[in-house]
Formats: C-alpha cells, sequence, structure tokens
C-alpha cells in the first residue's frame, strides 16, 4: 500500500456555523500529502461536527507538481469532479493522498468511526 509511505502534514483547521439546515457547527481541516521530499498534494476535508452519518464529508485535493522549483504560476489548472478523475492518470494518485489523509490526519477521527 503506497499511502503506509506518505507523509501527511497537518497545516490549518477552522471550524464554522451553524448550518442553516442542522445548526451545527463545521469544521475544516487541511494539509499537504509528501512523498520523500516531494510534495504530491493539497486537501481539504470539511464536515458538519455531530452530523457525519447525515451530511458525509467533502475532501477536495490539490494534485499535481507544485512547490519550490516547479514554476508552475497556478495553484490549480482545472477543477475536476469525482466522475473525471475515476479512469483518468490522476485515479491512483488521488486513492492514494485519501488514503493517507484517511489513516494519518486524527483530526477526522469523527468521520473515520
Amino acid at each position: 500500500m503506497r499511502a503506509a509511505g506518505l507523509i501527511v502534514e497537518p497545516t490549518g483547521q477552522k471550524d464554522f456555523g451553524p448550518c442553516e439546515c442542522c445548526g451545527g457547527m463545521s469544521r475544516t481541516v487541511w494539509g499537504v500529502v509528501h512523498e520523500g521530499r516531494r510534495s504530491l498534494a493539497s486537501y481539504f476535508v470539511q464536515w458538519k461536527l455531530g452530523q457525519v452519518l447525515r451530511h458525509g464529508a467533502h475532501f477536495d485535493l490539490i494534485l499535481g507538481k507544485w512547490g519550490e522549483g516547479t514554476g508552475r504560476g497556478d495553484l490549480a489548472g482545472a477543477a475536476l469532479g469525482r466522475d473525471q478523475v475515476l479512469g483518468s492518470s490522476w485515479e491512483q494518485e488521488a486513492y492514494d493522498v485519501v488514503d493517507a489523509v484517511w489513516l494519518k490526519d486524527e483530526r477526522i477521527r469523527e468521520i473515520v468511526g
């Protein structure tokens, strides 16, 4: 499993709300996933506290070459939906990054269950 060798670096967290539909608070956590010295992705996970079964959780990933020495001017070239990633050249990397976050970011224990 590639996720075992990936390093998850939590970098921020914010709570906000209340939610209009349920009155609950939401939490967003974010960080960076590295493979050795190379940054693979930035991630954001959002969910409603105490309402995971009702609302689920939302994962956003920024994949691709970025960081010092890459020369990339834009943070993200295009927003892709799940269906666009499945079957694409990004699919395995997206799975690996989500697996690493799922297993290693202690802040999301509520959604991992």
